[in-house]
């Protein structure tokens, strides 16, 4: 009775005053749509609030997001942000439709884990001249021919700053094409999947058949011949997570030399050798070719091709020394011996250490004297018993174990 009293008062407000109380929700399509079945007048309200919307994510609406989609082409020609992920039954015409509607005003594209999207998406997506952001990870029907479209056509590649295609069957035909897009900072061609109980990246992913798909094709080769056509250095964020890239030497090279920008580079599970990606970084390449190795902040390099040691450790920390976030999962050297060498790494703030079997709490404790960790994440390494004393006795730093 009560709830039905204030929906009674609600509605004695004029169109103006009840308009404002629903503002909140114009950032929230679904909600509208919640509202809009209360009864015909709040409905009328709701369909004049759609034209205002500007982000749209239709995720929450699993099957019916199709529905969605078609509303919002209708009624949001001032869209700049989409969310579409987990949503099994939409259509690669719906998804195009959308885009083709608010091309004019799109910035921010994100399509996760849409089995049933094609090429035809990134050849809308090209149209888009504002376009900034644009993720397509998990869709697994896109090609090379799809990539070609969106950065030979339209004028989005100019625009174009984060590109996500993990996950997807770009190959070595189409990587070179990045180049094509000079304010291009952060790309992520990797292949995703969980294990040891961490979502190593947030694309999902399935194994067998499907990787072996998804990993073909795409090798060090096509992505030297794009990091040497690109001209501006502008690259900040790579990730090459799974990926058996084949030989590397090149690649290293090749990002050493034209990405003086390098912030953060995910070479977790690839068949790199850390004897190689350390004589690399030691070694000079003109007094005029500045490399990242004083911007590198973010190294994720779990299970590489060979285990690091105290040795290979002491060489990074003196090549890299300005590391925040590093991943030393499944380096089965890795010991507390080892781990003083992180003592010299004073900006370190983030660690993540899985299967390694020989660190103990004694080394984790010494280490967390020395350097003041923020986060730190222990994955079957130190005993639950331990890990609780560590976490009593280091309480700024936010630790997770298993």
């Amino acid at each position: 009775m009560e709830e039905a009293r204030d929906e009674c008062l609600l509605l004695r407000l004029d169109d103006e005053m009840l308009e404002l109380v629903l503002r909140p929700l114009g950032g929230d399509l679904r909600s509208l749509c919640c509202a809009s079945s209360a009864c015909a007048r709040l409905r009328a309200l709701c369909l004049r609030m759609l034209p205002l919307l500007t982000h749209l994510d239709v995720s929450p609406f699993g099957r019916a997001a199709g529905g969605a989609l078609r509303l919002a082409r209708r009624r949001c020609p001032s869209l700049q942000s989409l969310e579409v992920a987990d949503c099994g039954g939409v259509q690669t015409a719906e998804v195009c439709e959308l885009l083709a509607a608010c091309a004019a005003s799109l910035r921010r594209v994100h399509l996760r884990r849409l089995r049933r999207l094609g090429d035809q998406v990134l050849a809308s997506a090209a149209l888009c001249p504002l376009l900034e952001e644009l993720s397509v990870s998990g869709c697994r029907l896109l090609t090379d021919a799809g990539l070609a479209s969106l950065l030979l056509t339209g004028t989005a590649h100019a625009s174009l700053q984060v590109l996500d295609l993990a996950d997807t069957r770009v190959s070595d035909a189409g990587v070179p094409l990045l180049a094509r897009c000079p304010q291009l900072h952060t790309v992520d061609l990797s292949y995703a999947y969980e294990a040891d109980g961490l979502r190593f990246l947030d694309t999902g992913g399935e194994g067998g058949a499907n990787h072996a798909r998804v990993q073909a094709g795409l090798t060090s080769v096509g992505l030297v011949h794009w990091l040497v056509g690109t001209e501006s250095g502008a690259l900040r964020h790579l990730s090459l997570a799974h990926r058996k890239l084949g030989r590397v030497d090149d690649l290293m090279v090749s990002l050493h030399r034209y990405c003086p920008r390098l912030e953060a580079l995910d070479i977790r599970h690839t068949r790199l050798e850390w004897q190689l990606f350390l004589l690399v970084h030691l070694q000079p390449i003109t007094p005029y070719s500045p490399s990242y190795s004083h911007t590198l902040t973010t190294l994720l390099m779990g299970s590489l091709a060979h285990s690091v040691n105290r040795a290979s450790l002491e060489a990074m920390a003196h090549a890299l020394p300005n590391l925040r976030v590093l991943d030393l999962s499944n380096h089965v050297d890795v010991d507390d011996v080892a781990l003083v060498a992180l003592e010299n790494l004073q900006q370190l703030r983030d660690l993540t250490l899985v299967r390694n079997s020989r660190v103990s709490a004694a080394g984790l404790a010494r280490l967390l004297t020395a350097v003041p960790l923020d986060r730190l994440r222990c994955v079957r390494c130190v005993g639950d018993r331990s890990m609780r004393a560590l976490a009593a006795r280091f309480s700024s730093c936010v630790m997770t174990w298993q």
